[in-house]
């Protein structure tokens, strides 16, 4: 059995790519045969990775799995997947809703619906299984998922202990020790984050009469959401604590690791998280975690952090902080034992192999119901009895989805057809090749032939990638059908069955 892991890009300090990283060292540690694909066939690590289109020639059987690691759009993915025979597994990371970046960046919020749109794509696939980073993901994507594709929850993979083994920055270290309070938040300087609800709070704590505490903001910038951006700016400013806030754009491991070492407490106000991996990093470090509410990121503190989120709420909660010792010290040991309890990589191995595995011993067959959506083929009641008796053989399983049906329809016709004497009769039959001929397709595609019609519906990248709605993209498919198809659909219908179909 081969695995595959897919990912957009595999880029160090990338929570995704550190997920996929760890992925492919236990599965390594186990003897699986693994290849990553990303996008463009490229990383900075030392270990060989292909392109997404070569993914169908390495999960090319019906054991083989692929694991998907979704996080934004690519429906050039959906159609790479649609090519591939293996069992498909979906590792879900969330999708950061629209309506964060909406006031700020119409590209961003339009980017972030995309996803949206495509999660639904990824789940009409014929999913073997759904693993998802927290059951906040797993009650997200039940929305959009068919009723019936196993779902476990193992939280993503990191790399903490190579942060834990870092030296001191020294540079850093003295930048710390101007300040008897520091403060540190970590992530992408983007709205769901919600630092502006950060600035009233450290405002209010100094209007309490607490002086002398400095906030760290770590985290990149999007030049889309330079308003957001100049937006907390200007509310830092406003606040009279130019002198209380560092940012930090880009750090190095390092200067990270001393950062959670000799920080006082982490702090994020972020308000939806498919689960937050820099909430484990501090706890790795015993670092008191100060959180609010929302999406996943009660799940992931568990009882290791102390819960605030409207600006009264926060400011008090972080005066009680400054000055309550013994609560620091508690939140600090509550951490280490929940990291090392439930996020050290050696309990997350071993959680996602037996993930996998039950993936992999599960059927990858699901019985078409009686009602399913045959696509009007003729001889429907002998085409399901046949599907039911070979499914089990064929490398489209999932004859409970629309998708695994139409794939199947393909298989049948390119490659079962020869093989049983009995379905080449039927797909040779007068009637098919009338329902070939009738199959509908855009008014600039009316002159495909019954094989071209087929192809064109049956073959999920063919439908995905050609509309048909104007000359220049009949031209591709044309060139498409000639290289890809024509060989597996031409010769389907006998000469007077072929003539039978051409005549109107």
């Amino acid at each position: 059995m081969r695995i595959g892991l897919m990912v957009p890009a595999l880029s160090p300090h990338d929570a995704v790519g550190n997920d996929v990283l760890g992925m492919y060292i236990a599965l390594r540690k186990q003897g699986y045969d693994c290849t990553i694909f990303t996008a463009n066939g490229e990383t900075s690590y030392p270990i060989p990775v292909l392109r997404y289109d070569d993914a169908p020639l390495f999960i090319s059987s019906p054991e083989d799995i692929i694991v998907y690691h979704y996080c934004f759009s690519e429906e050039f993915a959906v159609r790479i997947l649609r090519n591939v025979r293996g069992r498909i597994v979906l590792k879900y990371h969330n999708l950061t809703p629209s309506q964060f970046m909406a006031p700020y960046s119409w590209e961003y919020a339009a980017s972030c619906k995309r996803g949206r749109d495509t999660l639904r794509a990824v789940c009409d696939l014929p999913l073997a299984g759904v693993i998802n980073d927290s059951d906040y993901n797993a009650r997200d994507i039940a929305q959009v998922l068919p009723p019936g594709v196993p779902m476990s929850t193992v939280a993503p993979m990191h790399r903490i202990s190579e942060l834990l083994g870092c030296a001191d920055d020294q540079e850093m270290r003295a930048t710390l020790d101007h300040s008897w309070f520091n403060i540190v938040a970590v992530g992408r300087v983007v709205p769901n984050k919600a630092l502006d609800l950060m600035i009233p709070a450290l405002a209010k704590l100094r209007d309490d009469g607490v002086a002398g505490v400095r906030l760290h903001i770590v985290g990149g910038r999007d030049p889309r959401l330079q308003s957001y951006i100049s937006m907390v700016e200007g509310l830092i400013a406003d606040s009279g604590l130019g002198d209380a806030v560092t940012w930090h754009h880009s750090v190095s491991a390092t200067k990270l690791a001393t950062l959670y070492r000799h920080a006082d407490l982490f702090w994020t106000t972020s308000q939806h998280e498919g689960f937050c991996v820099p909430v484990v990093e501090a706890m790795a470090f015993g670092l008191p975690v100060l959180s609010s509410r929302q999406g996943a990121l009660p799940e992931t503190c568990g009882d290791a952090a102390v819960l605030a989120d409207r600006t009264e709420e926060m400011a008090r909660q972080l005066r009680r902080l400054t000055t309550d010792d013994a609560l620091r010290a508690e939140l600090s040991e509550k951490g280490l034992r929940r990291y090392r309890d439930e996020f050290r990589m050696a309990r997350l191995e071993p959680k996602f192999i037996a993930a996998l595995e039950a993936i992999a011993r599960t059927t990858d067959v699901q019985r078409p119901a009686a009602d399913a959506d045959w696509f009007g083929l003729p001889h429907t009641d002998a085409l399901i009895g046949f599907a039911t008796a070979m499914c089990a053989d064929t490398p489209y399983g999932r004859l409970a989805t629309s998708d695994g049906r139409r794939q199947f329809l393909d298989w049948l016709i390119r490659v079962g057809r020869r093989d049983a004497a009995e379905v080449a009769a039927l797909l040779r039959s007068a009637d098919f090749a009338s329902y070939a001929r009738d199959l509908e397709v855009p008014e600039p595609a009316s002159h495909l032939s019954p094989p071209m019609r087929l192809a064109w519906h049956f073959d999920l990248a063919a439908r995905s990638a050609f509309q048909l709605r104007t000359n220049p993209d009949v031209a591709a498919f044309l060139e498409w059908y000639a290289a890809s198809a024509a060989a597996d659909y031409g010769d389907l219908f006998s000469a007077p069955v072929r003539a039978a179909a051409a005549a109107h």
